[in-house]
């Protein structure tokens, strides 16, 4: 596990218990990931 990957789950522990699984169950372990409205938002980045 990256540095960067052990601090964010160990965040993600202390703030908002029980979602790190969440997250691991939802995205895997990619560094970055698209939520279920990414185009919508990228639309709203792109004038």
């Amino acid at each position: 596990m990256r540095a960067i990957e052990s601090f964010f789950y160990h965040a993600l522990d202390k703030y908002f218990p029980g979602m790190k699984n969440k997250y691991i169950r939802t995205y895997g372990n990619a560094y970055d990931c698209h939520g279920p409205n990414n185009e919508r938002l990228l639309d709203l980045w792109n004038f």
